[in-house]
């Protein structure tokens, strides 16, 4: 008796494992299916563009590979010597002692009116760059670009930081015109490291300057807060500066290593 019943447990304790196994097995393959639909449908792949991002009609600006939508402000040797596409980067070389190192921007060959503007930007140690807009388009004899410039700048060690009015030569500063508002030193990625910066320039001109998720500056191009903080800039006897209503996409060359990845632009209204 005691045997059979000791039999029947065993053969229970088998069922139940056997159900056990079979659930597990189930839930690993289910598991495995979610995890290759989430990276699936992951938005964060340099370079390119999601479907939402699709769908709200950004293009790219830089797909990783060259430059085949950017126009260079100088001479072709510019070219050779001062930018290179590595490892998906856009890369602005350093200055050396080389003859050969001459300085020229970027200009997108597209222009825009109201716009957003998506760009992740990495510092060398005193580096120094900018993203234009509202760029005057150079001649072709001058190798850089004039134009409302959202900052790129190593504030703790380029000196370019202590000069202007107030701060207004700081990092995603309009700069030389308006401050930004300092993000807390968690909040400002350190030398070497991806920062994310946004421009958005509404069709009624109101316009906003973005560091790292935090909304840093914002301001209304022709009222009297700008019209005055332009009066008190390096640009106040420059007549034409900034008045134009369409412009390329600028980023400048200061012979700084500084490197860019995903560049997206869409139109607004």
């Amino acid at each position: 008796m005691l045997k059979k019943f000791f039999g029947s447990l065993l053969f229970f304790i088998l069922l139940l494992n056997s159900v056990f196994a079979q659930d597990n097995g189930q839930k690993n393959s289910l598991k495995g299916k979610v995890k290759h639909e989430v990276k699936h449908v992951a938005h964060f792949i340099d370079n390119t563009l999601s479907p939402l991002e699709l769908a709200q009609g950004f293009e790219l600006l830089f797909n990783g590979n060259n430059l085949e939508v950017w126009n260079l402000v100088g001479p072709p040797t510019t070219m050779k010597y001062a930018w290179e596409v590595k490892k998906g980067e856009l890369q602005i070389l350093a200055s050396d002692s080389s003859k050969n190192r001459v300085h020229g921007d970027l200009t997108t060959f597209k222009e825009y009116s109201s716009f957003e503007l998506n760009f992740d930007f990495k510092l060398s140690a005193g580096a120094n760059s900018g993203v234009k807009y509202f760029v005057i388009i150079p001649n072709p004899t001058q190798r850089a670009g004039l134009g409302l410039e959202y900052q790129i700048l190593d504030d703790e060690r380029h000196p370019d930081a202590k000069l202007g009015l107030n701060g207004n030569r700081t990092l995603s500063s309009l700069y030389d015109i308006m401050p930004a508002t300092p993000l807390d030193t968690p909040f400002k990625k350190n030398i070497g490291q991806w920062n994310h910066g946004v421009i958005i320039v509404h069709a009624n001109q109101l316009i906003q300057h973005w560091l790292n998720g935090f909304k840093v500056l914002e301001y209304v191009k022709g009222d009297a807060r700008y019209l005055e903080a332009i009066a008190n800039s390096k640009f106040a006897k420059n007549n034409d500066f900034a008045k134009n209503k369409i412009t390329p996409i600028l980023i400048q060359d200061h012979g700084d290593a500084v490197s860019y990845k995903k560049i997206k632009i869409r139109k607004i209204k």
